[in-house]
C-alpha cells in the first residue's frame, strides 16, 4: 500500500482537497484530475497510472517530480521529460547539450533539429564534421566546371574527412541505387574547423549524368 496527496477532482467527480488518502497495490486508474499521478510500489512495480490531468506526478521510494504530458517538441507521442532526442535529429538531447560529436565542442539546440538553419541537421553535420552553429559552414557542392567531355565537381570539405562521389543517369537513383564513382580524402583545412574544399574530375559521357557527394560516417 502507498500513501499519496492529491488535489483536485476524483473520478467521482467529488473534491479533494489536503487530503491524503491510501492507493492498494494493483492496477488503478483515476481521471479528470487537475493533478494525476503514478505510483511505483517495490521492485520497479507500477502499482497505480492515473490519466486524464494536465499535470501527472510520479512518486517512488526516493523521490516525485512532475511532468509536462502536452510538451512534446517533435510530435512523436513522447512527452520532452521521457524522450532522449526531442527534435528527432538522431542526436540525443545529452550529445546536444554536450556538444562532444563535434570538433571543437560545440552544444547545439536540442529542441531544433537544425540548431543553423541551413538546411543539413545537427546530425548530418556532426557526420561532415561541419560547423553545426554557422550556416556557412555544411557540405555542399561549390562548383562544376564541364570541359569538353570531362566535368570537375568541387564541394566544401573537412581535413581528414572522406567522401564518395555517386552518381546516377536517374536522379531518382541516385538515392537508392548510385554508382560509385570515387572515393576522396580532404587534406590542407585551415580554421579551428579545417575547413577546405575538395575536388574529382568525371570523364566520359557525363552530360546527363547526375552527382552526389556523401560523407562517409566514421
Amino acid at each position: 500500500m502507498f500513501v499519496l496527496l492529491m488535489l483536485g477532482t476524483s473520478a467521482k467527480g467529488q473534491t479533494i482537497s489536503n487530503t491524503t488518502f491510501c492507493l492498494p497495490a494493483g492496477s488503478e486508474t483515476v481521471s479528470n484530475a487537475a493533478f494525476s499521478g503514478s505510483v511505483t510500489i517495490g521492485c520497479g512495480c507500477t502499482a497505480v497510472q492515473l490519466s486524464g490531468a494536465n499535470y501527472y506526478a510520479y512518486a517512488g521510494f526516493h523521490n516525485t517530480y512532475t511532468t509536462r504530458p502536452d510538451l512534446d517538441n517533435d510530435g512523436d507521442g513522447h512527452i520532452d521529460e521521457n524522450d532522449p532526442d526531442d527534435d528527432n535529429d538522431q542526436l540525443t538531447d545529452f550529445e546536444e547539450l554536450a556538444g562532444t560529436v563535434f570538433l571543437p565542442v560545440t552544444p547545439t539546440d536540442p529542441f531544433r533539429a537544425d540548431s543553423d538553419g541551413d538546411c543539413a541537421s545537427d546530425h548530418h553535420e556532426s557526420i561532415a564534421g561541419t560547423n553545426p552553429k554557422d550556416a556557412d559552414s555544411l557540405l555542399r557542392v561549390t562548383r562544376m566546371i564541364c570541359d569538353n567531355n570531362a566535368v570537375t565537381i568541387y564541394w566544401s570539405a573537412r581535413e581528414g574527412k572522406t567522401y564518395e562521389l555517386l552518381t546516377s543517369a536517374d536522379i531518382f537513383d541516385l538515392s537508392i541505387n548510385p554508382i560509385l564513382v570515387d572515393v576522396v580524402t580532404a587534406t590542407n583545412g585551415s580554421g579551428e574547423w579545417l575547413e577546405t574544399q575538395s575536388a574529382c574530375v568525371v570523364t566520359g559521357d557525363v552530360a546527363k549524368a547526375f552527382y552526389l557527394i556523401r560523407a562517409v560516417e566514421e
